[in-house]
């Protein structure tokens, strides 16, 4: 099985260009670190569930985040009509803190839009 890229590396690729600047890039180093625990918790709990051995991957999101850099692709996946798959396994480990929404409604507003926030927490609060 093909291994995913490191986070790092991901936001790090030439197709990925800085999102933004701040003095020490510790604001784009934070949302990536951040952005990386939900992956990774998402990857063990979904792992944890399957019970099957088998060590998932979370390609296509790793792909999105590579591909269209990782404000654009949690805001896609925050605004869809209904919560993504990991939403839904992270609520059921009492592990929201490690969701996107989280990280959109919470620490990282400034870097989306209203809506989406707005969407973030309604959903965060709904549970």
């Amino acid at each position: 099985m093909k291994q995913s890229k490191p986070l790092l590396e991901i936001f790090d690729s030439p197709k990925n260009d800085l999102l933004w600047e701040d003095e020490n890039g510790k604001l784009q180093a934070k949302f990536r670190d951040d952005v990386e625990k939900v992956l990774e918790a998402f990857e063990v709990f979904r792992n944890e569930q399957r019970g099957d051995g088998k060590n998932l991957r979370l390609i296509r999101t790793r792909r999105s985040i590579s591909e269209r850099g990782g404000i654009a692709a949690l805001d896609g996946i925050v605004n869809r009509k209904k919560a993504a798959m990991g939403f839904a396994i992270l609520e059921e480990a009492g592990r929201l803190d490690l969701s996107f929404e989280k990280i959109v409604a919470g620490t990282h507003a400034s870097l989306f839009d209203k809506d989406t926030v707005d969407v973030a927490r309604k959903r965060l609060r709904e549970k």
